[in-house]
C-alpha cells in the first residue's frame, strides 16, 4: 500500500515537448472523489522553478484535470512554455458572481 502511495506522488518532471514547450503530468495522491488541487499546486511550482532558472515566467498553454475517484487517482497534465518576464498581458480577473436581483414574471390568468 506505501508503494502505491509513493508511486501516485510522482512527477513526471519537466518534459521538453517541440517548439519550446513543456510538460509536467503528476497523479495525485488523494483518496476518494474530487480534483487534485494538491497536484495542480505542484506542477505549477515545478514548472516556475524550471522557467525561473532560466530568468523566465510560465506562460499556460494547457491545464488537464482529471479528478479522483475511489477506485483511480486523479491527475494533472501542465503543458507550458517559458516567456521572458512581463512579456505576457495581464489577465483580467473573472468573478463568478450570482445576480444581485432576480425577476419572476409569474402570471395568473384568472
Amino acid at each position: 500500500m506505501l508503494c502505491l502511495f509513493m508511486v501516485g506522488c510522482i512527477s513526471s518532471g519537466v518534459i521538453p515537448m517541440d517548439r519550446g514547450t513543456y510538460l509536467i503530468t503528476k497523479r495525485s495522491a488523494q483518496i476518494g472523489i474530487g480534483m487534485p488541487v494538491g497536484a495542480k499546486a505542484d506542477v505549477y511550482i515545478e514548472a516556475n522553478e524550471f522557467c525561473a532558472k532560466k530568468g523566465m515566467e510560465v506562460d499556460t498553454l494547457n491545464l488537464e484535470m482529471t479528478p479522483s475517484m475511489p477506485a483511480a487517482p486523479g491527475s494533472v497534465s501542465l503543458q507550458f512554455r517559458c516567456v521572458p518576464p512581463n512579456s505576457l498581458p495581464p489577465q483580467p480577473i473573472q468573478l463568478k458572481r450570482s445576480p444581485d436581483v432576480i425577476i419572476e414574471n409569474n402570471i395568473i390568468n384568472k
